[in-house]
């Protein structure tokens, strides 16, 4: 919901990789968006960074944050 306050760079990370198809948000229907876990897209991979390095730093950050899920859920199917 946009109620007019500016978005803060990881925000801006945030949408633009959603956007640009680098992360998916999921999680069952119906549930808050913020209980849904920011997963790789599609294009996780060949999607551009943002054009702005400061909003390019926090894609990385989530892109660090979404390769450990990877690796949680990778370890957890191991066991």
């Amino acid at each position: 919901m946009n109620d007019g306050t500016p978005k803060l760079a990881w925000q801006h990370a945030w949408d633009y990789g959603i956007e640009t198809g680098r992360y998916i948000l999921v999680g069952e229907q119906g549930i808050r968006w913020e209980d849904a876990v920011l997963q790789a897209g599609p294009n996780f991979d060949t999607a551009p960074l943002h054009p702005d390095p400061r909003i390019a730093v926090q894609q990385q950050l989530l892109d660090n944050m979404v390769r450990a899920e990877q690796r949680r859920q990778q370890d957890e199917g191991d066991t």
